[in-house]
């Protein structure tokens, strides 16, 4: 696959460098993006993996930083814009975002959406094998919830950035509408002129300006309707969610084995498994005594820890901790300095008698959705809503008693975990009991959340540890699997 001069030169150089300190442990060098799309597509920066065989030593890092700095000088300006992963190569094996070994140490969260655009052919393998080797085809779930950060990140910088944004929003909203994620900003531009022409202008000012051809007043103008144009993406890619999850299913059987989780669906365990199957107020009924003694903050602590950076500490918050159980999650924020007034909702009594001994709450009410007044400042659901058959019901419940600029976390099992035969299964007695489960998707989610009158803010997974799992006797096998996944909602100031 061609590229330009300049591209090919800055890379020859970058990968000469990397041979130079690396040496064998290099495994391969993949260059993808903009750089190696046809049609004049604009070149920023240039997208890269570099594969590695062992981590990195301190004098290697400072090597690879020395070489950037000089990529920088000698081939300027995309030199200074080399915008890369550096992986391990068990890590590129494997579905979870790896971690990069360089600077921040930060996830790829955008890994399924690169793997798909490698696969595809687009991309230029500067050193090592065939990225087919390495790379595992992903898995629509895994490329929706990357499509769904990326759409988060352009809301977040449409205003400073409006041409970037613009062009993104396009892609998104072909990738939900086609399916297809393998489409360059130039590619969606084209499509979005024919599909959505009312945002024609803006494709053409949004490109113009990627040539530094735009005068102010035009950036003025992409500024002054971006926010419209978010509402009208937004719109399409929650009408095109529907047939997301289709395909979605559709990979199901072929990717995960033998566990019956359909999306919107009680997930059947695995056959051959002995357990007695009980509703969820039995289940938690015989599960009380034992509860908090036995359950840690492995699936949801890492991911609401992150998700407190967005939520203010304001003395007297009014806090509605939906599927409270025995006041876990009250206490947890409590123990974070958080000072509020709380009402906690339960469909097991012998679960509230336990949270009403801590003394967190000014109010216990139980029921599945009882009436409850508004203006709670912040939302819980915490392990909860794997439980609940009508997720669209529990969204609306909690989006109407939200006020204004009030915040929503959720967080539960994953749902790769059910599609790896795990559900809610319980030592009790001497005997396993399964608490019944529903499986919703990543899409049943995005699509309930935003019909209710949310908006998406965060999406964050947690991931089996090593340690964790081994001592756990039947995650053994699963370490480094999405163990849970969290969202982050906001209901709009009023």
């Amino acid at each position: 696959m061609a590229v330009s001069r300049k591209v090919g030169e800055t890379c020859r150089a970058f990968v000469r460098g990397l041979r130079r300190i690396l040496g064998a442990k290099l495994h391969g060098l993949y260059v993808h993006g903009a750089a190696v799309f046809p049609g004049g597509e604009r070149v920023r920066d240039i997208d890269f993996h570099a594969v590695l065989a062992d981590s990195l030593t301190g004098d290697e890092k400072s090597g690879i930083e020395e070489m950037h700095d000089s990529l920088g000088r000698d081939f300027p300006p995309l030199g200074a814009e080399m915008d890369g992963y550096y992986i391990l190569l068990e890590d590129a094996r494997r579905a979870d975002p790896p971690r990069s070994l360089m600077w921040s140490l930060a996830p790829d969260e955008s890994w399924a959406l690169h793997r798909a655009h490698i696969l595809a052919g687009r991309f230029i393998a500067f050193h090592g094998p065939d990225p087919k080797e390495i790379f595992p085809v992903p898995a629509w779930p895994e490329i929706e919830l990357a499509l769904d950060r990326e759409l988060l990140y352009v809301e977040r910088h449409l205003e400073e950035c409006p041409d970037y944004g613009i062009l993104q929003l396009f892609r998104l909203t072909y990738s939900f509408e086609t399916g297809d994620v393998v489409v360059s900003k130039a590619g969606a531009a084209a499509w979005a002129s024919a599909a959505m022409p009312d945002w024609r202008r803006h494709a053409e000012l949004a490109l113009k300006s990627y040539d530094g051809l735009t005068r102010p007043e035009d950036a003025d103008y992409m500024r002054s309707d971006a926010g419209r144009l978010l509402e009208c993406a937004r719109g399409r890619i929650r009408q095109a969610r529907g047939a997301a999850a289709a395909r979605c299913d559709a990979q199901r059987p072929a990717a995960w084995g033998d566990a019956r989780a359909r999306s919107g669906g009680v997930f059947e365990p695995p056959e051959g498994l002995e357990f007695e199957r009980l509703a969820a107020v039995e289940g938690y009924r015989r599960w009380a005594p034992s509860y908090d003694g036995m359950l840690t903050d492995t699936v949801d602590g890492p991911i609401l820890g992150r998700f407190l950076g967005e939520i203010p500490k304001t003395d007297g918050m009014l806090l509605l901790d939906f599927g409270c159980g025995t006041g876990r999650n009250a206490a947890w924020l409590r123990d974070r300095g958080y000072r509020f007034r709380a009402v906690g909702v339960d469909v097991s009594r012998d679960m509230l008698a336990l949270a009403e001994r801590k003394g967190l709450y000014e109010r216990l009410v139980e029921g599945d959705f009882p009436d409850l007044e508004g203006g709670f400042d912040l939302a819980l659901c915490v392990l909860a809503s794997c439980h609940i058959a009508d997720l669209g019901k529990l969204y609306g419940y909690v989006s109407q008693r939200l006020k204004g600029g009030g915040h929503f976390m959720l967080v539960d099992m994953h749902p790769h975990m059910f599609c790896m035969g795990k559900g809610t299964f319980v030592p009790i007695e001497g005997r396993t009991v399964y608490i019944e489960n529903y499986v919703h998707s990543q899409n049943d989610h995005a699509r309930c959340g935003t019909g209710s009158g949310l908006v998406l803010r965060e999406i964050d997974e947690s991931f089996a540890p090593q340690e964790w799992a081994a001592k756990s006797g039947t995650y053994e096998k699963l370490a480094g699997h999405p163990l849970g996944i969290g969202y982050l909602w906001a209901r709009a100031p009023v």
